[in-house]
């Protein structure tokens, strides 16, 4: 009866261990299955040359139940940190706003960053949208979001009469006979900025979005001294670049189904009405990459984020650099940040990653000049 015992405990233990055997198997077999697919058949993913700050509050979704604060809503504290001042350029009187970081004592020299919006909006709606509020106070640096003219400066701004950065391509109209001098107006505006608060002129830089965003590389391109750094967010080279005398630091951020940013270039309908060329975000690279003297040859590698790509250009003079995010299914927005007033029917789909302000601005802090 002893044996016939021992027999029985041994039978039901090599059962249990064959049935534990059985089922780790069948999980092994059922995770590797149910795995989200990798990217194995195409470029490897590789980390970015330099961490990315996680998005500002101000540009995340709500979560479920609860209610996104809308972000025109300025507390009393928020308000105090920002002054209206206006310039007049021939017959018009101009608006910026700017952005005094949060806790400046009033003394130290601070970074300014030159912000420019698209047609959906002005100087004070960008400084309220994708977060650059709460990354000025957190970084510490001056903001200055100017006002362009609107497309019929004798007509009230809006939608169907939006303010339009005199990017290079513009027409001229019958309601505009003369296009607005908007690089020396932005080279005012900088002017009067650096008189009334305590600038570092080392570190000013200029961003922007669409057709803010083709305002920025025109004034990279012909204003070179005055940066240390450019971005445009959704934005369309539209003037000549000469071999660049300083060695600014470029960087884009493109969506692969922008309807207002063709991969291809070619001929745009605007909104508006109006109808105008781009050129391929690949030429505009290609042609930065040449006014910097860069020297290697780029390779696109595909981020940690899903559908980005990154493309960079090396061993440029004295150490520029001239670097393109490709978001493939984004059209035409700021990532990460709100979405376009324009609505997704007209822009394309929006994108939640990368957090394009905290990306541009951890681009920025990596540049200062060398040059005065």
């Amino acid at each position: 009866m002893g044996t016939h015992r021992r027999k029985s405990i041994w039978h039901r233990t090599q059962t249990r261990f064959g049935a534990m055997f059985v089922l780790s198997l069948s999980l092994a077999v059922v995770t590797v299955f149910m795995s989200p697919p990798s990217y194995a058949a195409g470029p490897t993913v590789q980390p970015l040359p330099y961490d990315v700050y996680a998005p500002h509050p101000d540009a995340q979704q709500p979560k479920r139940g609860e209610q996104k604060k809308p972000l025109n809503l300025l507390t009393q504290d928020e308000t105090s940190l920002l002054e209206e001042r206006t310039l007049t350029q021939g017959n018009f009187v101009r608006s910026f706003w700017v952005k005094t970081p949060k806790n400046h004592d009033g003394r130290a020299l601070e970074p300014l960053l030159l912000l420019l919006h698209d047609s959906d909006g002005d100087g004070a709606q960008i400084l309220r949208r994708h977060g650059w509020r709460g990354q000025s106070d957190s970084g510490g640096f001056f903001i200055v979001a100017p006002d362009a003219l609107p497309r019929d400066p004798s007509q009230r701004a809006g939608l169907q009469n939006p303010r339009l950065w005199n990017a290079g391509s513009r027409e001229t109209t019958a309601s505009q006979a003369i296009l607005p001098e908007d690089v020396a107006y932005l080279k005012a505006v900088l002017d009067d900025v650096r008189s009334a608060f305590p600038i570092d002129p080392r570190r000013v830089y200029v961003a922007g979005l669409g057709e803010g965003g083709s305002m920025a590389l025109r004034m990279a391109a012909e204003a070179p001294r005055a940066f240390a750094a450019s971005a445009t967010i959704a934005g369309a080279l539209q003037v000549p670049v000469r071999k660049m005398p300083y060695p600014i630091a470029i960087m884009m951020i493109t969506g692969g189904k922008d309807p207002f940013l063709p991969m291809a270039g070619g001929p745009v309908a605007l909104p508006w009405g109006e109808n105008i060329q781009r050129a391929a975000p690949a030429l505009t690279f290609e042609i930065w990459g040449q006014a910097l003297g860069c020297r290697s040859n780029p390779k696109k590698v595909r981020t940690h984020w899903r559908d980005i790509w990154l493309t960079q250009m090396r061993r440029c003079t004295k150490r520029a650099v001239v670097r393109w995010f490709q978001i493939d299914l984004m059209g035409h927005h700021w990532p990460g940040g709100d979405q376009s007033r324009w609505g997704e029917a007209v822009v394309g789909p929006y994108a939640v990653d990368p957090n394009a302000t905290s990306l541009v601005w951890n681009f920025f802090t990596r540049h200062v000049k060398s040059w005065k």
